[in-house]
């Protein structure tokens, strides 16, 4: 039984809005040629106005200023986007900047940026607050290491906090107990992570009350396309077999309940269940059980199970055993009659050749490695191998010298694999996105990671589909196969887009 919990949710883009203000400070660009630079001019109390982002291709957009933000921090290019500006409640006046990266592939995964010159600048002034007084309003908003957060002014009066039934954010994070009762000061900030609702909603918009007064401004938040949730699947266990032939996802055995209490060790149940999933007409299929559960692979239009050492191909509605190999598989890949058989200490590689109705199977050479035999696997959109190796902190890949690995930055912890795509590993910890490279390189992603995701994972035409795996009932402690089905594509990333906007 494996457990493999990885979280996560991509909140990306947010649509235009329209600011409640009755004023007529509208913006006039005033650029200074060469790089198309704006200056504007936004209200005291928070504005929200229209610029075009000055692109004919993909771009993304970053600032170091938490009052401030664009409506969509990244796009395909001409799009016409909202600036917002939150309540300044200092009497001073702040200035500000937003700006604009055409080069994705150098800008977008980069921790340090300070050697790219970006393609616009957008720069902001908005005027100091002399007004006695001042609402509760949120003053900041931003993602800050794998987590949002908000700041949160008290008004002239202060008072308790509380989050009404109709806000999609949360003052705390739930954890099934009392709630404690939180308040703000009069004249004073709060800073806090919201809990934010996420599940079946594209749009976000969250606000607070301060002793029953709501806050003057709205938190809002969009999901992009890069993550997506499917009807559940009907697998019966936590689908521990797990491979990709096609557009089609093989899945099937593992543990189907769990009781610690169960008697003397507990109690548990397992299946052999075998399912079938086209990512193309959304179809489920029905296979015969499993010889055994173990890995398994396609090759020349059979399909294959690979168990206790033992091949079996299915052979309509029944498997036929093929022959034995010569270790127990981590994993395994196929590239054109070869097969390559991963165990802890070796990569072995077969060749494969079919006479009539016999699969002949020959052992060519073994090469090196050196993994926990309870690694996780999966494969790219290529096919390729990749394994997790969550014991010694390390992830995997097969090259033609055998098994390549690289370890996880000790920085990071507590890591969850979200699988492959492009040449890079995907992991998560503390709710926070990470993309790791071949060499080791690290950089998390600007994603917002608010739901736990407990499965399997593999890559069909970049999309990473994450379905089977293990809950937990909080109470009871049981464990069960979850049947969640979700996805997320990689490719489609754009940095999470947060809005303070004026209340409507």
């Amino acid at each position: 039984m494996k457990k493999n919990y990885f979280i996560f949710l991509m909140i990306a883009v947010m649509a235009s809005f329209s600011s409640c203000e009755e004023d007529d400070n509208s913006i006039t660009p005033g650029g200074n040629g060469n790089n198309g630079n704006d200056n504007y001019s936004l209200s005291v109390q928070g504005e929200v106005k229209p610029i075009t982002i000055q692109s004919g291709g993909n771009w993304y957009a970053e600032t170091d200023d938490k009052w401030l933000q664009l409506s969509y921090m990244g796009g395909t290019g001409g799009e016409t986007v909202d600036i917002i500006a939150a309540y300044n409640t200092s009497p001073e006046p702040r200035t500000g900047e937003i700006r604009i990266y055409t080069d994705i592939s150098s800008k977008a995964f980069k921790s340090d940026t300070s050697s790219i010159e970006p393609s616009q600048t957008i720069k902001i002034e908005q005027p100091g607050n002399d007004n006695a007084e001042k609402p509760a309003c949120f003053t900041e908003f931003y993602f800050e290491n794998g987590k949002i957060h908000c700041t949160l002014f008290g008004g002239n009066n202060g008072g308790t906090i509380d989050s009404p039934s109709e806000s999609d954010f949360l003052h705390y994070q739930p954890t099934g107990g009392t709630v404690l009762a939180t308040s703000v000061g009069a004249n004073k900030y709060k800073d806090i992570i919201p809990y934010i609702n996420v599940e079946g909603k594209e749009e976000l918009r969250g606000f607070f009350t301060v002793d029953g007064i709501r806050t003057s401004n709205t938190l809002v938040i969009r999901q992009g396309d890069t993550f997506r949730l499917y009807n559940d699947l009907k697998n019966e266990g936590s689908a521990d077999m797990h491979f990709v032939v096609g557009n089609k996802i093989y899945y099937g055995g593992g543990l189907v309940y769990s009781n610690p209490w169960g008697g003397t060790g507990g109690h548990s149940e397992s299946t052999k269940d075998f399912k079938c999933y086209d990512t193309e007409t959304g179809e489920e299929t029905d296979l015969p059980d499993l010889p055994a559960v173990g890995v398994g692979f396609g090759w020349n239009g059979k399909i294959f199970s690979f168990a206790n050492r033992s091949l079996s191909v299915l052979n309509g509605n029944e498997w036929t055993y093929v022959g034995n190999i010569d270790r127990y598989a981590i994993g395994v890949q196929v590239k054109g009659n070869d097969l390559y058989v991963l165990s802890d200490e070796y990569v072995d590689v077969y060749s494969l050749s079919e006479e009539g109705d016999y699969i002949n199977i020959e052992h060519q050479k073994s090469m090196p490695a050196n993994i926990s035999r309870y690694s996780d696997y999966t494969t790219d959109e290529k096919g390729n191998l990749w394994v997790f190796d969550s014991d010694n902190k390390k992830i995997g890949w097969i090259e033609e010298s055998g098994l390549q690995t690289v370890s996880i930055p000790s920085e990071i912890s507590d890591v969850y694999f979200a699988g492959a795509d492009n040449g890079y590993a995907y992991i998560v910890s503390d709710k926070a996105m990470y993309k790791i490279s071949k060499d080791g390189t690290s950089e998390m992603l600007k994603l917002i990671v608010t739901k736990d995701f407990e499965g399997e994972r593999e890559n069909i035409n970049g999309t990473i589909y994450c379905f089977g795996g293990v809950k937990r009932n909080s109470y009871t402690q049981n464990d069960y196969a979850s049947k969640e089905f979700k996805s997320f594509t990689p490719s489609m990333y754009v940095p999470v887009s947060l809005s303070i906007v004026p209340e409507e």
